[in-house]
């Protein structure tokens, strides 16, 4: 089974950038960047969404149709979780660039690389101010996914996934029913909201699904 995603990667290579609408992109085709331009610009309109959503969400104190489908029941505390952490999302994306760049390796979609400052969602900003954060794409990201791996917009919700991992310290938790599973995709991301939200509230898909929910 592929690995959709990771974030354990905290080595960095010297790779030559190429700036291109607000991102920095390395070692992608033609067709291949626009592709990932496509999911960066429907990651953001996904991500500013959500912000709404969950500011509602807060303000009303009840679960929106989105909230409860992938985070579960309201709860105060874990809905401030939720908020902090597409709240850090929302602000990296819309104060720094990403570095995005091509890889070779076999068994993942994308990765997140470290950055200088840690998986540490209360250092956003230091992340931000240190020249953003890395995340690399592979090929499988430019092929096919299943319903259940990326939904409607797969590229925009790993898109969200990956940024979810760097600047908001989520994870890909291991799965309640068999913990040699991560939770990936809709129908464990659904479960654990139902069943385990706690689970939720730091899983990196579940960020990416809430996310995408808002797109047409």
């Amino acid at each position: 089974m592929v690995s959709q995603h990771t974030k354990i990667y905290s080595g960095r290579v010297a790779i030559k950038w190429r700036m291109q609408m607000g991102h920095i992109y390395s070692g992608f085709t033609p067709s291949e960047t626009v592709k990932l331009q496509n999911a960066a610009i429907d990651g953001q309109k996904a991500i500013v969404a959500a912000w709404a959503d969950i500011q509602s969400v807060k303000s009303n104190k009840t679960a929106s149709v989105a909230y409860r489908r992938w985070f579960g029941t309201y709860h105060n505390a874990r809905a401030q979780t939720v908020f902090e952490k597409i709240n850090a999302i929302h602000y990296a994306l819309t104060a720094s660039s990403l570095k995005l760049t091509k890889s070779g390796a076999a068994g993942h979609y994308a990765a997140a690389f470290e950055p200088d400052a840690g998986w540490n969602m209360h250092k956003v900003k230091e992340i931000v101010k240190s020249g953003g954060y890395t995340v690399e794409y592979t090929n499988l990201f430019f092929g096919n996914f299943t319903e259940d791996e990326g939904g409607k917009h797969p590229q925009a919700l790993t898109f969200v996934h990956e940024l979810s991992h760097v600047v908001a310290s989520t994870d890909d938790m291991d799965y309640p029913p068999d913990i040699d599973e991560e939770c990936y995709g809709q129908l464990k991301c659904k479960y654990i909201a139902t069943n385990h939200p706690d689970v939720a509230i730091n899983n990196a898909d579940s960020y990416g699904f809430y996310c995408t929910e808002f797109l047409a």
